[in-house]
């Protein structure tokens, strides 16, 4: 999350006309308890309201490069409750800390993409929900904007994954549920079945044993010996 420039590094700015907060405009140096503006010089512009020399109260902070900040502001960074928009489109509302996405949050990618729940520090971190453009929707834990931790995964064609994650893959031990009626319950390792695990299928049968990169270890015949078990996974 991008912060404003130090008041001694920025170009000052006399606003003239009255405002919509009900506070003088900030005059020369003195910027306590008024409205006022000040461009850094990589050309970051703020806008809003002034307490003891610092941006404190509600303002609007536009970067050189586009991106956006609308919302509450604590001693010269976003604090509060605000709406950043990004220049490529992507957009976060919710709860700001030290000048960066911390708190509940809705963050809503140009591409479709959205995911609601905690952040801290700018990254998705804690519980929350991400639904994708195609209909792909992840509801749990998050560390450093990724699935990590116990979460349940359904896509569209009806598979679903309910168990541990790491680094955004299935990993510890979990249950898939395929759209055919066969299920697997067991071990997963960087998103495939690995480790001893129980194969269902939808007519009652059961594979029982090891499963190595997501194929059955079969020890009873050599036209038996592999059961693989085929998936593509949303990453994120």
């Amino acid at each position: 999350m991008k912060t404003l420039p130090g008041t001694s590094f920025v170009i000052v700015l006399l606003l003239l006309a009255a405002n919509v907060y009900g506070l003088p405009s900030c005059k020369d140096s003195l910027y306590d308890l008024c409205f006022g503006a000040v461009i850094g010089f990589s050309g970051d512009k703020y806008v809003g309201t002034f307490i003891n020399g610092k941006e404190n109260g509600h303002g609007t902070l536009t970067f050189a490069d586009g991106d956006k900040y609308v919302g509450a502001f604590k001693n010269g960074k976003e604090n509060g409750h605000g709406t950043l928009t990004f220049a490529d489109g992507d957009k976060y509302v919710g709860a700001f800390s030290h000048g960066y996405e911390s708190g509940h949050g809705t963050l809503t990618f140009a591409g479709g993409d959205k995911y609601v729940g905690a952040f801290s520090h700018g990254r998705a971190n804690g519980q929350g929900s991400l639904t994708t453009y195609s209909g792909d929707k992840y509801v749990g834990a998050f560390s450093h904007g990724i699935e990590h931790g116990i979460g349940v995964e359904i896509h569209p064609d009806g598979r679903s994954y309910r168990g541990k994650f790491s680094n955004g893959l299935e990993h510890g031990m979990g249950t898939e549920t395929h759209p055919n009626g066969g299920s697997y319950a067991g071990k997963f390792s960087n998103g495939e079945e690995h480790g001893r695990g129980v194969y269902t299928f939808a007519n009652g049968d059961k594979y029982i044993g090891e499963f190595r990169n997501g194929e059955y270890l079969h020890e009873k015949s050599a036209e038996e010996s592999k059961l693989k078990l085929h998936k593509a996974w949303y990453k994120w």
